[in-house]
C-alpha cells in the first residue's frame, strides 16, 4: 500500500518531463577562458541645470547592461512554463542583483520546479526547487572632480549549488563548461554601459493675448508632442505639450496657458534627455541651447 500511494506524486512529478536531471559538482569551480578587466571613463556635466551623476546611476547601468546581455535574458524575471495540469511549475532563466558590501554584481542561471503543497487546513504552499550558478563580477569605482572612474574585473570562479526534486533528483544547470565560459567571455567584452539623464528648465511668463489665442499661436507653429491637446476649464486653461528642436536636439515643452489679469499667463516645463557615456564622451548641448528654447517659446507666445 505505501508504494501505491507514492506512485501518483511520482506521476505529478515527472509529469514535467521539461526539467533534465544530472549529478551536479557543488562549490566554485575555476574557469579556464577569463577576459581582460574593463575601463570605464564617466565625465560629470558641468552645466548649471544638468543634475548630478552619482555613483549609483553607474553602477545601476553596468548592472543593467549585465542583466541585458546575459544567458536566457528573454524573461523580465524567470521564465515559466507548466507541461500539463498535474505538472509542477518550471522555471529558468537569469537573475542579477547588486552586492554593495562585496562591491559586486552577481549574475545567476537558475533552473528548477516550483510544487504547491495543500496541508490539511487547505493552506497552499509554494516551494521552489532549483540549481543555480553564480558569476561574480566585482568593480571599484573612483571619483574626481572632473568624472568617475569604473572598473570592472571580470568572473574568475563560478559557484554551483545544486538543487533536488522531491524524490531527489538534482536539476542540471541551465549552461555549463566550455559554453558558459565563452558566453561569460563574450558578455563581458560587449558591456558597454550608458547613463540616460534629462535637462530641465521651468518658468512663467505673461502675454497680453487671450489664453486661446496663445495656444493657437502654438498650434500652428509647433508640433504637438502626443494626441489632441486638452482643455481643462473652457476657452481659458489649456495643458499642451509640443516638440522643439534646435541643432539636432529635440525637447519637450509642457505648456499651461491660462487666463491672468485679463491676460494670460504661460508656465513652461522645457526637458531634453542627453546620454553620458563609458568613454568619457557625452550627448550634453551647450549651455545656450536651453536659452534658445526658452526664447524660441516666448516668441511664439508672443507672435
Amino acid at each position: 500500500m505505501k508504494y501505491k500511494s507514492i506512485l501518483p506524486f511520482l506521476a505529478i512529478v515527472l509529469s514535467g518531463c521539461g526539467a533534465t536531471y544530472t549529478s551536479v559538482k557543488e562549490g566554485p569551480t575555476l574557469l579556464n577562458s577569463v577576459a581582460e578587466t574593463k575601463e570605464f571613463k564617466f565625465l560629470k556635466p558641468n552645466q548649471e541645470l544638468a543634475s548630478q551623476l552619482t555613483e549609483s546611476e553607474i553602477i545601476l547601468a553596468v548592472k543593467n547592461e549585465i542583466s541585458e546581455r546575459a544567458p536566457f535574458s528573454g524573461c523580465r524575471t524567470l521564465c515559466t512554463e507548466r507541461k500539463n495540469y498535474n505538472a509542477p511549475l518550471e522555471k529558468w532563466g537569469r537573475q542579477v542583483a547588486l552586492d554593495h558590501k562585496n562591491n559586486a554584481i552577481n549574475l545567476t542561471l537558475i533552473n528548477g520546479e516550483e510544487y504547491k503543497n495543500t496541508d490539511i487546513s487547505s493552506n497552499v504552499t509554494r516551494n521552489f526547487k532549483s540549481t543555480s550558478v553564480t558569476a561574480t563580477f566585482n568593480y571599484e569605482v573612483e571619483e574626481n572632480s572632473e568624472s568617475f572612474v569604473f572598473k570592472l574585473y571580470p568572473a574568475n570562479t563560478i559557484n554551483i549549488v545544486p538543487g533536488k526534486n522531491p524524490v531527489f533528483m538534482t536539476y542540471k544547470p541551465l549552461m555549463s563548461g566550455a559554453k558558459l565560459e565563452s558566453r561569460l567571455v563574450n558578455l563581458f567584452e560587449e558591456i558597454t554601459p550608458t547613463i540616460d539623464k534629462t535637462i530641465i528648465e521651468t518658468g512663467e511668463f505673461d502675454v497680453d493675448f487671450d489664453p486661446a489665442s496663445v495656444k493657437t499661436n502654438f498650434t500652428r507653429k509647433l508640433e504637438s508632442w502626443s494626441g489632441p491637446s486638452v482643455e481643462t476649464t473652457t476657452k481659458t486653461q489649456y495643458d499642451e505639450s509640443f516638440k522643439l528642436q534646435k541643432d539636432g536636439v529635440v525637447a519637450k515643452v509642457d505648456l499651461q496657458i491660462y487666463l491672468y489679469r485679463g491676460k494670460s499667463k504661460v508656465e513652461y516645463r522645457i526637458s531634453y534627455p542627453y546620454q553620458i557615456m563609458f568613454d568619457g564622451s557625452s550627448t550634453i548641448p551647450s549651455s545656450s541651447t536651453m536659452e534658445q528654447f526658452v526664447k524660441h517659446v516666448q516668441n511664439i507666445a508672443n507672435s
